[in-house]
């Protein structure tokens, strides 16, 4: 995408068209839903026919609200272009508003092929529900090969979402939960559900709203800003999607069951060796995005009419990004101590605080560091709602920070200094060299610090 259409206008007006739908998908699918359904779900599985009776209740109930929603943006597409981008072009809001009443029914497709994947995930079958989205990804690719237009790459998200939608529904349907018309009827289970959504939908959507206040900024500032957030986030959100996300979909549903059996050493074990491995995991993450942005941004993306000064923006950007990547990874597990416990409540109030911190810093410094001041806003409020959420949980006792977890922590402090050492002062200066040496030199020095430890 970034070859075909560089950071330009219309560049865009497409992502705001493609956000628009996303920012829902946070609420209505993956992030409020998932951490609402699954708990749930999971309880009834030793009960067939009340699981699949919620599993047919929900599907009803959110097609019905989705549908509403699809037909309300549909008619009224271009008063929302002026709500979420009022310092935009006119010509950059007639452009958006058009490609995004083509993308908008996507948010349907992908919340119920959530449904689909909550049950996948709920039966311990993850691989298929996390392979779907490749489906969008080859799509959108085989769209810009064909046609590089914002119209072509726009039905393809459609297109997409339609064969997610068929490809998880026949998975499904392997493993006995078929779809069946019936009347709707409000279950306490599926009450239950609603009413820890309202709170979830704050907190585990926490980051699309950000993205929206963002995107709102944005508009006011040169064509191409919003790009280069986009495209220095795609990066940022690599790891955490492979280990922050990956992670917190796997131990939730474990997490749950063992709140749900009160078994606590099988808890404290689950929440510890989480915490441990997005720390071993993040860290050199974030060092290497840091310190190798620049490197990273001109290979990944300095090609067609992606320009030189776009490079520089978008480096800086993912530098500004990296810095905050621990914190979103530790909030997903911290989060999951919260949604296993069925209180959604309290990550909502949080989310809020550090929603109103992130604000407040656009607030100020916008016009001092223009599109950095985004992503500066998004570091930092992610590390205040990691603060204030690790103060809460070891005030109730949700979670017990052992000395293990604090050494292993300074363990991989110390492995990512030297690695860092290397990337700054290593003599090859291609990236693709750098990347695996200094990635080596962190294995290495994490495994011997940890022996050495254990000898003594």
């Amino acid at each position: 995408m970034s070859h075909y259409l560089g950071a330009t206008l219309v560049s865009d007006a497409f992502l705001i068209a493609f956000k628009f739908p996303n920012f829902f998908r946070r609420f209505f699918a993956e992030g409020a839903f998932h951490a609402a359904f699954v708990p749930e779900f999971t309880g009834l599985l030793k009960d067939q026919s009340q699981a699949k009776k919620l599993f047919c209740d929900i599907k009803i109930m959110m097609g019905m609200v989705l549908c509403l929603l699809v037909i309300l943006v549909e008619l009224f597409t271009p008063f929302f272009m002026h709500i979420i981008a009022p310092g935009a072009s006119d010509e950059l809001r007639t452009l958006a508003a058009s490609l995004t009443k083509i993308t908008f029914p996507y948010i349907l497709l992908i919340s119920l092929s959530a449904i689909l994947s909550g049950v996948l995930n709920s039966l311990n079958r993850f691989a298929a529900a996390a392979a779907a989205p490749i489906i969008l990804n080859i799509f959108m690719i085989g769209a810009l090969l064909i046609s590089p237009d914002p119209y072509t790459l726009s039905m393809s998200i459609i297109v997409a979402g339609i064969c997610q939608w068929a490809f998880l529904t026949v998975l499904s349907y392997r493993q006995g939960y078929v779809f069946q018309w019936q009347k709707l009827s409000m279950t306490p289970p599926l009450k239950n559900i609603l009413k820890r959504m309202g709170p979830g939908m704050i907190s585990a959507g926490v980051s699309q709203i950000n993205m929206l206040i963002d995107l709102t900024f944005a508009s006011f500032l040169s064509v191409g800003s919003l790009s280069y957030i986009y495209y220095a986030d795609r990066l940022n959100q690599l790891p955490l999607s492979i280990f922050g996300i990956a992670i917190a979909t796997v131990i939730l549903p474990f997490l749950s069951k063992a709140v749900n059996s009160s078994d606590q050493r099988a808890i404290e074990r689950i929440q510890t060796n989480s915490l441990c491995f997005t720390l071993r995991l993040s860290i050199p993450s974030a060092v290497g995005l840091v310190l190798l942005s620049h490197d990273i941004i001109h290979l990944v993306y300095g090609h067609g009419r992606f320009t030189s000064d776009a490079v520089i923006h978008t480096a800086n950007a993912l530098a500004v990004l990296g810095m905050g990547l621990p914190a979103y990874i530790i909030l997903k597990v911290f989060n999951n101590c919260f949604f296993s416990r069925k209180d959604t409540k309290t990550p909502m109030i949080l989310s809020i605080i550090c929603i109103g911190i992130h604000i407040m810093c656009n607030v100020l410094f916008i016009e001092k560091f223009g599109h950095l001041t985004l992503c500066g806003a998004t570091t930092l409020a992610a590390w205040s709602q990691v603060i204030l959420t690790f103060i809460i949980l070891k005030k109730r006792g949700w979670f017990v920070f052992t000395s293990f977890v604090l050494w292993d922590a300074v363990w991989t402090l110390m492995a990512c200094a030297c690695m860092g050492f290397v990337i700054m002062y290593t003599s090859s200066r291609h990236v693709m060299i750098k990347i695996p040496m200094a990635g080596l030199v962190y294995f290495l020095t994490h495994v011997g610090l940890i022996k050495k430890f254990f000898k003594r």
